[in-house]
């Protein structure tokens, strides 16, 4: 994975321009490879959400590997092979990296079901900006500020917060088939309404000609 500090190296000679509207790049069901470098622990695991629950299996180091942290409903549970157990201090560093960035994710899916004239914002600081078909979603949780890096295509690369000492790498992500399917028949919907407003704004034309030929 490449280094977070290093996705928006080379983009100093493009202005970064601001977008009306911050992408749920973390919405629906989803798995991913994460390396999470908090202070001078590094992690890898294998993350997926499906149904708001998010699951993460650690890799890496060696003493972690094989257990599991479940997230739900505010909840953390940890398992090894299938046996519950209290979460081992070693792995607390992950805990709190993954919750900081579940509750961005809970912002992120609330923002995008607000209204413009909703009285108790309090997403309105989420800003995303576009440099270099590199998307940079920024803004504050309770924990502090954040920043969330996305490619073109709307796929997390980074998730950093600078008071943490944290950068979770993603590599691997890969959306559930039947959310993908949804968002490409949104697409496509999206690309029919453009297509018959063309249609519709020829035809006028057509006939404030022939109406003009007329007189």
């Amino acid at each position: 994975a490449m280094p977070a500090s290093a996705i928006l190296t080379g983009c100093i000679s493009t202005p970064a321009t601001e977008v009306s509207s911050v992408p749920d790049c973390l919405a629906g069901s989803f798995s991913s490879q994460i390396h999470i470098i908090s202070g001078e622990n590094e992690f890898n695991a294998n993350i997926t959400k499906s149904d708001k629950i998010w699951n993460a299996e650690l890799s890496q180091p060696s003493t972690l590997s094989g257990v599991e942290l479940v997230f739900e409903d505010g909840m953390v549970s940890a398992s090894y092979k299938g046996l519950a157990f209290s979460i081992p201090k070693d792995a607390l560093p992950v805990q709190s990296a993954l919750q900081n960035l579940i509750l961005v994710s809970d912002n992120l899916e609330a923002l995008n079901c607000e209204t413009s004239d909703d009285e108790n914002n309090n997403t309105s600081d989420i800003k995303c900006t576009v440099e270099n078909d590199l998307c940079s979603i920024k803004g504050n949780i309770d924990n502090g500020e954040f920043e969330l890096i996305t490619d073109k295509q709307g796929t997390p690369l980074a998730f950093t917060m600078e008071n943490f000492s944290l950068t979770i790498e993603f590599s691997d992500f890969s959306k559930n088939t039947a959310d993908a399917t949804q968002n490409n028949n949104d697409t496509e919907n999206i690309s029919d309404d453009s297509i018959e407003n063309t249609s519709d704004e020829i035809t006028t034309e057509n006939i404030s000609e022939t109406e003009a030929s007329d007189n």
